[in-house]
């Protein structure tokens, strides 16, 4: 009669424990990515969001879709240069990943032209002879001085 009782015990206790730690993973499975704040002026020093470095690196609030023509500044990606030290290489592993970014902001149309005849006529900026694009159609541009994942 005991070992039965013993055996229901341990099926109980295996039960609880499986299903504790289902719900557990599940809980973990369905928490959504977080949503950024891409407040950026003349201030900021760091910048929270989902970074892309295929090219022109910009973080952007959402991992979700995104829409380029929303009116809502903080809804808007931000273009990045990377002044980090760190070559473009080497920083591709925080591609897709949510990040944490320390450095400053510049206005965009602060930033020199280029002196080519095709600079000229196309307005093309540059910040320390590296060219900025600014697709992201901000007044500020954030130039990063340390990047991490968050």
């Amino acid at each position: 009669m005991s070992s039965s009782i013993d055996r229901a015990k341990r099926q109980t206790k295996r039960f609880v424990c499986g299903t504790i730690i289902g719900a557990a993973l599940a809980a973990c499975a369905s928490v959504p990515d977080p949503d950024f704040e891409l407040v950026l002026n003349a201030d900021t020093t760091q910048l929270e969001g989902w970074l892309w470095t295929g090219g022109e690196w910009m973080i952007f609030p959402h991992r979700r879709g995104y829409d380029p023509y929303t009116t809502i500044e903080q809804e808007r990606c931000v273009s990045v240069i990377n002044s980090t030290g760190q070559s473009q290489r080497d920083l591709t592993k925080l591609n897709g990943k949510a990040v944490e970014i320390q450095g400053f902001a510049i206005r965009y149309d602060s930033l020199p032209i280029g002196t080519d005849v095709a600079d000229v006529l196309l307005s093309k900026r540059y910040y320390q002879n590296s060219p900025v694009q600014n697709s992201c159609l901000r007044d500020y541009i954030f130039v990063a001085t340390s990047a991490v994942i968050s």
